[in-house]
């Protein structure tokens, strides 16, 4: 029989085995000297922060001795607003006087049509 003969059953293929898992990490804890190297260094970066904050308001920006450079005005012009940004502008500082006109409008036109 050859290989590509119908009648003959394929082969199954071996099962596929997943890959094993890595291996736990080890134990990151720090030793006590490491602990209390690092205790010691942040109780100094508390004291160097509150000397810091202390000295932050103690110059003012009229001692800066490089002052910003004084702004260009290099801003693009606004297009003129459409009708519709014009009307919620309207809309939006005239509210009551839009609210009363919607309700009359609404009741002129409830009348033309209750017939």
């Amino acid at each position: 029989m050859s290989e590509s003969d119908p009648k003959q059953p394929r082969p199954t293929p071996p099962p596929v085995v997943p890959p094993a898992a890595p291996p736990p990490p080890e134990d990151d804890s720090l030793s006590f000297r490491e602990t209390l190297a690092a205790t010691k260094m942040m109780a100094q970066f508390g004291k160097l922060m509150a000397e810091a904050e202390k000295m932050e308001g103690a110059f003012d920006d009229t001692d800066d001795p490089f002052p910003p450079p004084p702004e260009a005005d290099i801003s693009v012009p606004k297009p003129p607003p459409t009708p519709a940004e014009t009307a919620r502008a309207w809309i939006r500082d005239n509210q009551t006087f839009a609210m009363l006109g919607a309700f009359g409008i609404g009741v002129f036109i409830g009348v033309l049509m209750r017939d």
